[in-house]
This record gives structure tokens, C-alpha cells and sequence, in this order.
């Protein structure tokens, strides 16, 4: 406003000192004709408020479109920035449960036995667990060659693999049990060659559990050593 009356009395003393050097000259006055000018110079300036007043609500209208926009573009970066928390969370909890497994892995423990029949077993009776005595591997030393038998040191699911061979014209059956329970068996029947069987059983174990392998109440008496027989086990993964 203050740029506009400025204006309006520069333009105004303009016209009057032109009229004011016409008087001087002609010694006469002319105020209808200063009147005139002044009214036009009046018609002029409004004009000239008029486009400025208008360009400055397009200017205020366009302000107050940035306005809004740079607000909704504060809600879109607080949005994002919740966002990229929530993944932040998510990784952390993913790293977390990654490093828990891999220390988990680091800590399983390592348990795994592989015995041998060296000598022939003979007069074996019913039920009669059989002595790998034999043993190559015993991780974890918890098989016992003094009774053949295996004690689960930790929880977990175990393999369980053997193997029985006889001379010619014998057979035996033979059978793996936990804590006296059979969970698998094997037949052995030769005629005019030796005979070998295998089975291999996968189960879970209480820490404590006992596993051996033994013969059952149909055999010859008889199983042959040599190392053709024999009983291994390892823990596959720990509870």
C-alpha cells in the first residue's frame, strides 16, 4: 500500500509541476485541465493496484498450495521415517534370532560312538545284549564296550545303525531296544555263505535313556565277529 501512495505523489507532483511551468509561461490557470489529469493519473494508479492486488492473491494462493504441500510432505516423511523404524526393529529382532541360532549351532553338542565285533560271539542266549568291543569312535564317551550299551547324554533325536553276520548254516535274529523296548530288529539266515543284515532306527531320547543291540528267542547261538558285526549311533540334534 505504502509503495502505491508513494507512487501516486510522485506521478501526482509530476503532472502539477508540468502544470504549474504551463501557468508560469501563459500566466493563466488551468485547473479543469489539472483536474483532469489528476482524475486520469487516479484511473491509472487503481488499474495499476488492481493487477498488483491480483497478482498478489495469485501469489498468496500459490503460497498457501506450498504450504499444504510441504505439510502433507512432513506427514509422507514422519510416515517413511515410522516405517524404516519398523524395519530398523525387525532386522534387529531377525540378527538377534540369527546369532542365537548360530550360537546355538556353536554349543550343539557332539555326541557319536562306532564299535566292532572282533571275536565271534557263541552260546548267546535269549535276550543277550552283545559287546561291540571294538570301539573306533565314542564321542562324547557314551557308549561302554563292557556291556554294549549306549546312555543318552543330552535330549534329542538319535541314529541308531547295525549290522549282524553269521557263519554259514546259522541265522539270528537280532533286535535294538531303549531301556528294554525293542524299536527295530534284523535276520540273519545263511545256508552255504555268510549272511549280514542291517537296520537303522531314528527316535528321540531323554538324557539318560539306554540303547543297545541284542539277540531275541529264535537264533543259532551264534554271531560272527571279524568286524562284519557291528553298532554305532550319533545325536542328530539336541532338544
Amino acid at each position: 500500500m505504502k509503495a502505491f501512495q508513494v507512487l501516486s505523489f510522485v506521478l501526482l507532483l509530476f503532472i502539477l509541476g508540468t502544470d504549474t511551468s504551463n501557468v508560469n509561461s501563459q500566466n493563466m490557470p488551468q485547473t479543469a485541465s489539472n483536474q483532469a489529469n489528476i482524475d486520469l493519473i487516479e484511473e491509472k494508479i487503481k488499474g495499476i493496484r488492481e493487477v498488483y492486488d491480483d497478482k498478489l492473491n495469485k501469489m498468496y494462493e500459490k503460497l498457501t498450495l506450498t504450504e499444504k504441500r510441504y505439510s502433507d510432505l512432513q506427514r509422507q516423511y514422519s510416515n517413511l521415517a515410522e516405517i524404516v523404524r519398523g524395519f530398523t526393529r525387525k532386522r534387529g529382532l531377525l540378527d538377534s534370532r540369527s546369532s542365537q541360532t548360530t550360537t546355538s549351532s556353536h554349543t550343539q553338542p557332539k555326541i557319536a560312538f562306532y564299535a566292532q565285533l572282533t571275536q565271534d560271539k557263541t552260546a548267546l542266549g535269549d535276550h543277550q545284549p552283545i559287546e561291540f568291543d571294538m570301539v573306533t569312535t565314542n564321542i562324547g564317551n557314551a557308549y561302554n564296550k563292557a556291556d554294549g550299551m549306549f546312555t543318552a547324554p543330552v535330549p534329542g533325536t538319535y541314529v541308531f545303525s547295525w549290522t549282524a553276520a553269521n557263519h554259514i548254516r546259522s541265522f539270528m535274529w537280532s533286535q535294538l531296544v531303549i531301556n528294554g523296548l525293542m524299536h527295530g530288529k534284523t535276520l540273519t539266515d545263511s545256508a552255504d555263505h555268510i549272511s549280514v543284515a542291517s537296520n537303522t532306527v531314528v527316535v528321540n531320547l531323554k538324557a539318560g535313556d539306554v540303547v543297545w543291540i541284542r539277540t531275541m528267542a529264535d537264533h543259532s547261538h551264534r554271531l560272527m565277529g571279524s568286524q562284519l558285526s557291528t553298532f554305532s549311533g550319533w545325536l542328530l540334534y539336541s532338544d
